[in-house]
C-alpha cells in the first residue's frame, strides 16, 4: 500500500530468496530503503542495486525508511522467490488497528487482465489495491449491487509500478478489466473503519491476492486455521471461516459446484451476477460459510467445479477479534501475460496501386483456451502508421486451444505507395489472453 494509506512507526519490506547459484538480481525501490544486500547500506528511491553472483539460499531483505514499497521493481535472470508486505499496516492510515500484511508475489508474466471483486462478509467495506506492471495501463471498474443495478463505473490510468487503492462497501460486486497485466489484492480494513464495532467485524488488516480469471482452477483442497487460545485472551479464538466463490459467466452452472465431494448442499448458495463495462454478465460471485466447528481440529475441505480447467475461483478468510487470516484457495501460474511475438517469416513486397496477400504466422503463450483475435495495421517500421496502405481483412483469430495460426492478410496500396515496398505490421490484441508487442 502507499504511505498515505499505510502509516505508523513500522515499515514496508521486501524479501528475496535466491534459488540458484550465480543469480543476477536487481532491485529498484520506490522508497529509500535499508538493505541487507550483502552489506547494510541505504538505497535512494529510484536507484538500482545489483548483485551479480547471488548464491542459492541467499536471503536479501529491504526495509523502507518510511511508508511502504509498492511498485518496487525486482528482476533476476534465474527464478527467485519474492515476498513483500508491511510490518504492521494501518488500513486506512487513520484507522485502528495495524497488523502484518504479507504476500508472496508471483512474476509479472502471470498477472492478469480480468478480475472479480467480492466483499468480505460481515465487514461494512473492503479495500482493494491495483498494481500495474507496464506503462499505459487502463483499468475499468464496474460495480453492481445484488439486484444487478450499476452502482459505480470508474477507470484508472497507471504506469509501470503505479498503484491505486479503493474502498467499496459490502453491497458492491465488481468486474475489473485492464488492457495490460495487473495485480489485484483484497485488504481487510482496520476495525474502527466499521461503525458500529461488533464481534462480527472486529478484525485487524490482512491481505490476499485475487486470482485473475485466466488463472482460476477447478479443483481445490482448503485448510481452515484451527481455533485456540492465543496470547492474553481468556477464551479460545473461535475462527469462523468464510469462502467467496467466483465463476466466469460462460461456465456458470450451479449444479457443477461440488463441495466436500457432494456432502454439502449448494442449492442455497446465492450467486450474484456481476456485470462488465458493457453491461453484460461477465461472472458470478457468492459468499459461503462452511459448517465447521471452530473449536475442533479442522479437516481438509474440498471445492470442485466439474467444468474446464479455469472455471472456479476460491477465496478463504476468517477473523476473531485481532486475529485474522486470508488466502486464495489456489491459482494457476501460467504465463498468460507474456507478449505474443508475431514474426513475419519473410515480408512480401506489395506493388503500388495493387492489392496483395501476406501470410503472417503468429503464436500465443500461456493458457490457450477460447478464441483470441489480433488486428493488423500497416506501419513503416518506426511506430508510425503507413497511410499509403490499408488492411482490408485485418482480423486474425486463434481457434479454441490453438496456440499457433497463420494469418492471411489482404493489403491494399493507396496513394503514394512505392513499387515493391516492404511492409511492417502493428499487431493489436483484441482479447485478454492475446497480448502483442507494440512495435511496428
Amino acid at each position: 500500500g502507499d504511505s498515505d494509506q499505510f502509516a505508523g512507526p513500522l515499515v514496508g519490506f521486501v524479501v528475496i530468496v535466491i534459488n540458484e547459484d550465480n543469480t543476477d538480481v536487481r532491485v529498484t525501490p520506490t522508497q529509500k530503503v535499508v538493505t541487507f544486500f550483502g552489506t547494510n547500506t541505504m538505497i535512494t528511491a529510484g536507484d538500482t542495486r545489483r548483485n551479480r553472483r547471488a548464491r542459492m539460499g541467499d536471503v536479501f531483505t529491504f526495509a523502507a525508511d518510511s511508508g511502504d514499497l509498492t511498485g518496487t521493481r525486482v528482476t533476476a535472470d534465474k527464478p527467485i522467490t519474492f515476498f513483500t508486505g508491511h510490518e504492521c499496516g494501518f488500513v486506512p492510515a487513520e484507522n485502528t488497528a495495524c497488523d502484518i500484511l504479507l504476500e508472496q508475489i508471483p512474476p509479472t508474466e502471470t498477472w492478469g487482465f480480468q478480475f472479480v471483486l467480492t466483499p468480505l462478509t460481515t465487514r461494512e467495506s473492503s479495500g482493494f489495491k491495483f498494481l500495474a506492471s507496464q506503462d499505459g495501463t487502463s483499468v475499468t471498474i464496474s460495480c453492481n449491487d445484488a439486484d444487478g443495478d450499476n452502482v459505480i463505473s470508474e477507470s484508472l490510468s497507471l504506469n509501470a509500478g503505479g498503484s491505486d487503492f479503493k474502498i467499496y462497501p459490502k453491497t458492491y460486486w465488481c468486474f475489473i478489466e485492464s488492457n495490460r497485466p495487473i495485480l489485484v489484492v483484497t485488504i481487510s480494513l482496520g476495525y474502527t473503519f466499521d461503525e458500529p464495532i461488533t464481534e462480527s467485524n472486529l478484525a485487524d488488516p490482512f491481505m490476499f491476492m485475487i486470482p485473475p480469471l485466466g488463472q482460476l482452477s477447478n479443483d481445490y483442497t482448503l485448510v481452515f486455521s484451527q481455533s485456540d487460545a492465543i496470547g492474553s485472551f481468556d477464551d479460545a479464538v473461535n475462527f469462523v471461516p468464510q469462502i467467496n466463490f467466483i465463476v466466469p459467466a460462460a461456465d456458470f452452472d450451479r449444479g457443477k459446484l461440488i463441495l466436500n465431494n457432494g456432502a454439502v448442499n449448494t442449492s442455497s448458495i446465492n450467486f450474484i451476477a456481476i456485470h462488465d463495462s458493457s453491461g453484460e454478465v461477465a461472472a458470478y460471485g457468492a459468499t459461503f460459510v462452511p459448517d465447521v466447528d471452530p473449536t475442533a481440529p479442522t479437516s481438509p475441505f474440498s471445492a470442485r467445479f466439474s467444468g474446464r480447467a479455469t472455471t472456479l475461483g476460491v477465496l478463504v478468510y476468517a477473523w476473531y477479534r485481532e486475529n485474522t487470516y486470508g488466502y486464495p484457495g489456489g491459482m494457476r501460474l501460467d504465463s498468460i501475460a507474456v507478449p505474443i511475438y508475431c514474426p513475419i517469416s519473410e515480408p512480401q513486397p506489395v506493388g503500388s496501386e495493387t492489392s496483395g496477400e501476406i501470410l503472417v504466422p503468429i503464436s500465443r503463450t500461456g493458457v490457450a483456451e477460447g478464441e483470441a483475435c489480433v488486428q493488423f495495421e500497416v506501419g513503416n517500421g518506426t511506430a508510425v502508421v503507413n497511410e499509403d496502405y490499408r488492411v482490408e481483412d485485418d482480423m486474425c483469430c486463434f481457434e479454441a486451444e490453438e496456440r499457433t495460426t497463420e494469418c492471411r492478410i489482404v493489403v491494399i496500396a493507396d496513394g503514394n505507395a512505392e513499387e515493391d515496398e516492404t511492409l511492417h505490421f502493428k499487431i493489436v490484441p483484441t482479447a485478454d489472453n492475446c497480448v502483442c508487442d507494440d512495435n511496428l
